[in-house]
């Protein structure tokens, strides 16, 4: 070769010869050529140098040097290929996000509101109707009646103005307590059910206890003549109407086994939806339900009182008297407030008394809550006082 090389330039492309890809040309692969055919003078290249050009001179070179400068070059942040974004080596979105002027790309931590996201069904495969927007719109504007199945607990919570669900308060009567050993105003948490009675004594001298799932009564009159009555008394707490009118129904349902009505005519039992405990303080607003002892007959009678003014309704009779299965429901609705007696063995229901509630229930009572009272009384006569006596195996409430 006498020291001199003619190298086409044409022949000298990397892709040729790089057979290593370290991105330089070694000696064992060929050179590189920059311009000309130049003719370049032959240095010294010793074994594992590789070749590089100064000027029309060719030499080895260590290649521990090229790699560190080829290592340098990969690592540097600098942008040395001088390109429009800068070179960000293990960088950040948000290093990236300053380097781009056109746009600004989320994390999956920012939000995303949907006014700032809109777009026409256009954009979408398959989307039918005249617009997502539109069709948003019209779906947000839809009333309740959208034919979908749910449960009134989910209607309930979607109105604003009323509630549709009655409030029902059945007694738990699971319990066991002696109201007559624990005296006047005295307690059964279990039911709930606090026990008065109309004179000191009543509650000592009656029998008026909780056990085996019923109550059981038992009130003597005296020759004193005057009555002995106790009573059973519960606020109902979860009715939160401002007044009682508000309610379109109120029905009560007292299930009884009468073991005994005396043998003096007047009232051995009550239930009232009153605005106060009546034992202690008198209402004067009440609804009232009243099981009497009637000479022969046994009846039902009604009575409201409005305005602190009595309103009594009709004496039914019951024909077919069952002391053993007796149920007195009382039931006041818009128009009109009514009590019957059933018979669940003979299955036999007396016409109701009634009376016109042409103005309605009266007010709710304390802290808006009305009470449920029962009332048990003994008759008294100089010669022959009455007893009430019976078991109590349900008491169930029901407002809407």
């Amino acid at each position: 070769m006498s020291g001199y090389v003619t190298i086409p330039s044409d022949r000298m492309r990397t892709g040729d010869y790089d057979a290593d890809d370290d991105t330089f040309v070694d000696v064992a692969e060929g050179l590189r050529e920059t311009g000309g055919p130049t003719t370049l003078t032959a240095g010294v290249v010793a074994d594992g140098q590789v070749v590089t050009r100064s000027g029309t001179t060719y030499a080895g070179v260590a290649r521990a040097g090229v790699d560190t400068d080829a290592t340098t070059h990969a690592g540097a942040t600098n942008n040395p290929h001088a390109t429009d974004i800068d070179n960000l080596g293990a960088g950040t979105l948000a290093e990236l996000n300053s380097a781009v002027s056109d746009a600004t790309l989320d994390d999956s931590g920012d939000a995303r509101p949907p006014s700032a996201h809109t777009h026409g069904n256009a954009d979408l495969t398959g989307v039918p109707g005249p617009g997502i927007d539109t069709d948003a719109s019209a779906h947000a504007s839809l009333v309740i009646g959208t034919a979908h199945s749910g449960t009134l607990a989910q209607l309930n919570a979607g109105l604003s103005d009323t509630n549709l669900t009655p409030y029902s308060h059945d007694v738990d009567l699971s319990g066991t307590y002696d109201w007559s050993a624990n005296g006047d105003g005295s307690q059964d948490t279990t039911s709930g059910l606090y026990a008065y009675e109309a004179a000191g004594g009543d509650l000592a001298a009656a029998t008026l206890e909780v056990g085996t799932n019923v109550i059981t009564w038992s009130v003597a009159g005296t020759t004193d003549p005057a009555d002995r009555e106790v009573f059973l008394v519960a606020r109902l707490d979860g009715l939160s109407l401002a007044d009682l009118y508000l309610a379109q129904s109120i029905c009560v349902t007292i299930s009884l086994n009468v073991t005994s009505m005396g043998s003096i005519s007047g009232d051995n039992m009550s239930v009232y939806i009153a605005n106060e405990d009546v034992a202690n303080t008198a209402a004067d607003e009440s609804i009232r339900a009243i099981l009497k002892y009637d000479g022969a007959n046994r009846t039902v009678n009604v009575q409201r009182v409005s305005n602190n003014n009595l309103t009594s309704g009709a004496t039914s009779n019951v024909a077919q008297w069952n002391a053993a299965s007796t149920r007195i429901t009382m039931r006041a609705s818009i128009g009109l407030l009514a009590a019957d007696h059933f018979d669940a063995s003979g299955n036999n229901q007396v016409t109701p008394a009634t009376v016109a509630e042409n103005n309605w229930h009266g007010r709710s009572g304390g802290a808006n809550a009305p009470y449920i009272v029962i009332s048990m009384r003994g008759k008294g006569d100089g010669a022959t006082p009455g007893t009430s006596a019976g078991t109590i195996s349900a008491i169930n409430v029901r407002i809407s």
